[in-house]
């Protein structure tokens, strides 16, 4: 800035401004990824760790890692970088995500089978239930030999 005429007051100075060096700048592009829920899980989101950025949710600082998150709430997340690290210019650093509740879920429940009694015998043991199952299933081999005899015969 240069004095005016008869102004006394008045200097000059100057100040260069220096571009951070291209080491210091990061992007915390996808760095942040959120998962909505399914019928069967909680939505969730994980933050990946990137050198020289630290992130918040308001003012409290939050560590790399998944965290899962209940239908309704909605999550701002804010990427800073650390001192001796500047953000890229036009990088992504803000996320806003809210995990709704899915309507159309089928919910089911638990189905329970009663399990299957065998006839009752006399005394309705299990000795008297393997008996008569057992003189049945010799029933049905004397007849698969009688009919196998008679197509035996007629052919």
């Amino acid at each position: 800035m240069k004095a005016k005429e008869g102004d006394e007051k008045i200097g000059e100075w100057s100040h260069q401004f220096n571009a951070p060096e291209s080491g210091c700048l990061v992007d915390p592009a996808g760095s942040v990824v959120f998962t909505a829920p399914t019928c069967d899980k909680l939505g969730y989101y994980t933050i990946t760790a990137v050198t020289g950025i630290s992130y918040f949710i308001g003012e409290d600082e939050i560590s790399a890692g998944v965290y899962t998150v209940n239908n309704g709430t909605t999550v701002e997340i804010e990427a800073k970088a650390d001192q001796g690290y500047y953000l890229t210019p036009g990088a992504t650093s803000k996320w806003s995500y809210t995990f709704t509740a899915l309507t159309n879920c089928v919910t089911t429940t638990a189905t329970t089978t009663t399990p299957t009694k065998l006839p009752v015998t006399s005394g309705d043991s299990t000795i008297a239930n393997v008996t008569m199952l057992s003189a049945i299933a010799g029933v049905i081999t004397v007849l698969g030999f009688a009919a196998r005899s008679i197509l035996v015969k007629n052919i």
